[in-house]
């Protein structure tokens, strides 16, 4: 009977072992309390006990699902066995079926002598068996999920003898179920959660050594899979644990819960912890949900098959495991999807920060997808500059991980990070490391970025980069110096820090942080995602010589004329929907390639060289473009057919179903050990087929003998149940149906053995023959095929600022050194984009040059001065890119740098007010600018007093007009500073204008016959005029937003009082002035 272990009886087959534990049966809505429940019997019948057995793994309706293929295939021990699932893992256990078997009171005497044991199985749930124990020892049974909170010590105060002679008793203290929690359970869990001191989105440490595994009675028993589980739990870094059991991936303790929560799966408890399982198919979809989420996820697989197990030493332990993946977000590199960015503009970067002096700061930043190394070093002798380094650094990089040493860094630094973390949206790693004593980046690679290097203190920063990369195993990035370039090179991009970056909205906007409404938004019209990250570097990076400035204008002005012709569409079809090529070359370079995803980039790097190379000759011939025919003649040259040699060597049919056994047309010519590995099993394989043919129909009176495969078991001989007894009695029984026995011989048996170590070896040798074919073909192509793709993501970037350039009303603008910005009927292409259909952005104009540098802008609140000086800095940054400008014509001189000072941002972290921060800000310009900036004051000294606030501007404004020189922009609501500079020359007041729709004046209500002060009512009309504006008509603004129409009332009241009083002021200042004048001439003639 199903559910019970008998004793072993030589001659005879043993039992199926009991496979699932005891459940209460459910009582009657009559019976009181829940007391026994006895069932009816009929007469002359003895009365037997029913037990009823919780089935957790059946869904209802169903029956119990037979052995899968899988399970008879391997042959895997009891605590081993997984259970069918068809992909829906869990949610069976939410409802329990229940089966009632019957036991004779003959049985209950046995089981007497037995206690409940469990073991936990690889299948994700409990697998219960009976095994002999002495007098002294209590029954134990495994937690369910309804059985969670059943009190351990009720069950351990059982006696079995009670159960034998009255089983209701035993159901009833089953069924009683505990309000406090299950004390063991807890210790179990605490136990489980110091080995899991993983964190998402934060600091995670390395996890400690289990506790001692001691409870309030007695001592507890983990199973050899537990055990196995805690000591990988000590390897981890801390990281969430898919264990690889069987068909399942299953979590333990903490990670169960986390992966329930996120995944949205069923978790529940399993001997001593908490347990969850996935089918092994749906790995990688659950890995990419969980490391999207920012955990760090290790994979634990089986290193070893049923078949070497059956012939290893370890025949009776649970399968040997390793961690053989540990990922994060921007370590997860080789996902299903080649193209895994989706269209995200930020990379995946993890940066490290080191700290060597006390204003010395190192960073070193690896974007593991495209196996690219950013490095900068520079020192501060300010905060302000520090947190401007920072912002600047961070703003273009955008780091999804954060590498920090273990001692604290500046405490500026420190704030800043933390502020950075917690305002993230996408969410961010932060891991804080030792520094390993070793590192594969030398001095030479960082002195030639540049010669000013500190590269021992870089040095340091690698270290503890390397320490970090070395768990994903992703440390081989740092190897070649051809990944590593400088941050921003000096005198090669013009500067835009990371105040900059945020203020003009480059890259995110500043409402919510998204891309849509950011310049980056505007230009993007990229096909591949190599071309993407290009194009945001360029953003980040304008140039400044003017031929390579010029160079990218007529490539792009090219494209646009021949945009219908042949060429340009073959060229954009091939590159549209093309797979990640730089992260795919980086893969093959860490050996970490499939031969489907190695087929497949292989072919796609082949298909652009042929693209390339059939039309080089018609652009070099039909272009003017000295960058277009560079990169349609040198894609191709890069390439080469060099590629066609490694394809030529693959069996594409085999290496598509990732087939590596079979995956090298020749394995003779290189891969000598894989010959061999087959030429065995071909032996062993000729030696069962001879067998077959002459000594099988012997043993079997038989003219001919075929051998069966079922359910995956291969080389079974299927004898009739009537003619068992004529086979010898050493031939070993493998399974049985009603009809047929299926036996192997032990010539059969033997040698089937040796065809699954042969077949094991064959894996073996077939991979490291894999791994060393990626190696070669990294060797001979790697630098290569990295040029020809920076290449294509050059001609990526041209095509998506053509697309910008075939926009109506887009101008080529004219570079040259001459000190000018002078726009016609410009826009801010941002806003523009922004706008609804049948809504029309006002153009306006601008010239600055050697005589005119500044203008002074003046007008109404929200009249647009400050998109217009916005969108002015946009022109520079655009045009020094080589794109095309929003606006009818365009010249635009070369600038080094941008700097701004906009809106009123406090820093309450470092203790700073809004007027410090604004005030730090002023002198960063002051410092940094040169004649060659272009420099936008935004209400510069509003955040003080009027006076001081009026002196600060003043003062500031003269200083960059007679010292500096820079091209200026200056926005205020001071008349007196406007009135200062009229007549300066250097600077060009204007205004935003607008229409007056009425004049200050008193009026009185009809109804009340209270007088009421008239509120101005303006149109705007957001076009730049000369002069400046008489007010700033912030009580109109005051009235859009919704304030009360009473306090209006009062403001406009007010306002009134102060401008009489102004008035009168300046009434009598002009009386006194014009009496001394008066006085002196008198004074002067008298004296004649």
């Amino acid at each position: 009977m199903p559910g019970i272990k008998r004793k072993s009886t030589p001659g005879k087959d043993n039992q199926q072992t009991i496979s699932r534990f005891f459940k209460p049966k459910s009582t009657d809505a009559n019976n009181n309390g829940g007391g026994q429940n006895h069932e009816k019997t009929p007469k002359r019948q003895k009365k037997v006990p029913v037990i009823q057995i919780l089935d957790d793994d059946i869904a209802p309706s169903q029956s119990p699902a037979k052995p899968s293929s899988l399970q008879k295939q391997n042959k895997l021990p009891h605590d081993e066995i997984k259970k069918e699932n068809d992909g829906n893992v869990n949610q069976s256990l939410t409802q329990p079926t229940t089966h009632k078997i019957t036991v004779s009171e003959k049985c209950l005497q046995k089981l007497a002598r037995y206690s409940i044991d469990n073991t936990l199985s690889t299948n994700g749930s409990m697998t219960p068996y009976f095994t002999k124990t002495t007098s002294e020892e209590s029954i134990e049974t495994p937690s369910s999920m309804e059985q969670s909170n059943i009190s351990k010590s009720q069950l351990n105060n059982s006696n079995l003898q009670k159960f034998a002679h009255s089983p209701s008793i035993v159901h009833k203290e089953m069924a009683q179920t505990s309000t406090q929690s299950n004390f063991d359970e807890t210790v179990h869990r605490k136990i489980f959660d110091q080995n899991n001191n993983f964190s998402k989105l934060g600091t995670t440490e390395p996890p400690p050594p289990p506790s001692s595994n001691t409870k309030k009675k007695g001592k507890i028993v983990y199973t050899p899979l537990e055990k196995q589980v805690l000591e990988l739990r000590k390897q981890s870094h801390g990281a969430m644990l898919f264990v690889e059991c069987g068909y399942k991936y299953r979590f333990f303790g903490q990670d169960a819960e986390v992966a329930s929560k996120e995944l949205n799966i069923c978790c529940h408890m399993d001997h001593n912890f908490m347990t969850a399982s996935i089918p092994v198919h749906r790995l990688n979809v659950h890995l990419s949900r969980l490391v999207e989420k920012g955990y760090k996820v290790g994979v634990v697989n089986q290193t070893e098959t049923a078949a070497l197990k059956a012939t290893g030493d370890n025949k009776n332990a649970p399968f040997t495991r390793q961690i053989t993946n540990i990922y994060t977000k921007a370590t997860f590199i080789d996902r299903e999807e080649m193209n895994h960015d989706g269209g995200k503009a930020n990379p995946s970067y993890i940066l490290a920060i080191n700290q060597s002096k006390k204003s010395c700061f190192n960073f070193i930043a690896v974007n593991p997808t495209t196996s690219e190394v950013v490095c900068e070093q520079f020192s501060t002798k300010s905060i302000s500059d520090l947190s401007v380094a920072l912002e600047t650094i961070f703003s273009c990089l955008k780091p999804c991980e954060l590498v920090l040493p273990k001692s604290s860094l500046d405490e500026s630094v420190e704030t800043f990070i933390a502020r950075y973390v917690s305002n993230s949206i996408e969410g961010v790693r932060t891991e804080r490391l030792i520094e390993s004593p070793f590192t594969n980046v030398t001095k030479e690679s960082l002195k030639r970025l540049d010669p000013e290097f500190n590269t021992q203190s870089l040095l340091s920063c690698a270290c503890q980069l390397e320490s970090y990369l070395s768990q994903f195993k992703l440390d081989g990035i740092l190897k070649s110096s051809e990944n590593f370039r400088k941050f921003r090179t000096i005198n090669q991009s013009m500067v835009l820090d990371g105040i900059t970056l945020r203020n003009l909205e480059i890259f995110e906007n500043n409402t919510d942080g998204g891309v849509r409404g950011s310049l980056f938004s505007v230009l993007n019209h990229t096909y591949t995602p190599f071309g993407r990250r290009l194009l945001r570097r360029w953003i980040a990076n304008p140039l400044l010589s003017k031929d390579e400035i010029q160079d990218r204008l007529i490539g792009i002005t090219e494209m646009v004329e021949n945009w219908e012709s042949d060429y340009m569409k073959s060229l954009r079809r091939g590159l549209a929907g093309s797979i990640d090529l730089e992260n795919g070359l980086t893969i093959i370079s860490l050996k970490k390639a499939s031969p489907s995803k190695f087929i497949k980039i292989v072919s796609e790097l082949e298909k652009l060289r042929t693209l390339f190379f059939k039309y080089s000759e018609e652009i070099s011939s039909k272009t003017k473009s000295k960058l277009l025919r560079e990169l349609s003649t040198q894609i191709p040259q890069h390439l080469g057919t060099r590629l066609d040699a490694s394809l030529n060597k693959l069996n594409r049919t085999e290496a598509d179903r990732n087939n590596k056994n079979n995956v090298f047309k020749q394995p003779e010519l290189d891969y000598p050990e894989v010959l061999k590995a087959k030429n065995e099993i071909k032996s062993i394989e000729s030696k069962l087929e001879e067998y077959r043919r002459s000594r099988l129909p012997r043993a079997l009176n038989k003219l001919s003998v075929e051998y069966k495969c079922v359910s995956g078991l291969e080389y079974l001989v299927e004898v009739k149940n009537n003619e068992v007894k004529s086979i010898s009695s050493d031939w070993i029984k493998i399974s049985a149906t009603k009809q047929v026995t299926r036996f192997r011989p032990p010539f059969v048996d033997e040698h089937f053995k040796k065809l699954c170590r042969a077949r094991e070896e064959l894996s073996i040798s077939s991979n490291e023959a894999w791994i060393s074919f990626l190696d070669s073909f990294s060797y001979l192509h790697y630098e290569a095929c990295k040029r020809a793709i920076e290449k294509v993501a050059i001609f990526d970037c041209l095509i998506s600022l053509s697309i910008v350039a075939k926009q109506p009303g887009y101008c080529c603008p004219i570079i040259d050194d001459s000190d000018c910005i002078e726009i016609q009927d410009g826009r801010h292409p941002v806003i523009e984009g922004l706008l609804a259909s049948g809504q029309q952005y006002v153009a306006n104009d601008t010239k600055l040059n050697n005589e005119k540098k500044a203008m002074l802008i003046s007008g109404p609140n929200m009249g647009g001065k400050s998109s217009y000086i916005k969108q002015i800095a946009i022109y520079c940054i655009l045009a020094q890119i080589g794109s095309y400008i929003a606006a009818s014509s365009a010249r635009v001189g070369v600038l080094d740098g941008i700097y701004t000072r906009m809106g009123a941002n406090d820093n309450i972290a470092h203790g700073k007010s809004t007027f410090l921060v604004e005030m730090e800000e002023a002198s960063r310009i002051l410092r940094n600018s040169t004649n060659k900036s272009l420099v936008i004051l935004d209400e510069l000294g509003r955040g003080t007093s009027t006076f001081d606030g009026v002196a600060i501007a003043s003062a500031a404004l003269k200083y960059f007009l007679d010292e500096v020189q820079p091209f200026t922009l200056f926005v205020s609501h001071y008349p007196s500073v406007f009135k200062e500079f009229e007549n300066h020359d250097a600077c060009v007041n204007h205004h935003m204008s607008f229409i007056e729709a009425n004049d200050v004046g008193v009026v009185t209500d009809e109804e009340s016959g209270v007088k009421k002060e008239k509120v101005d009512s303006i149109v705007f009309l957001y076009k730049l005029a000369n002069g400046v504006a008489g007010k700033s008509y912030g009580l109109n603004v005051s009235r859009l937003a919704g304030i009360s129409e009473d306090i209006i009332q009062n403001a406009a009241r007010k306002s009134s009082q102060f401008q009489e009083k102004m008035s009168n002021l300046r009434s009598f200042k002009n009386a006194i002035k014009f009496a001394k004048t008066k006085e002196r001439y008198l004074l002067n003639s008298h004296e004649h």
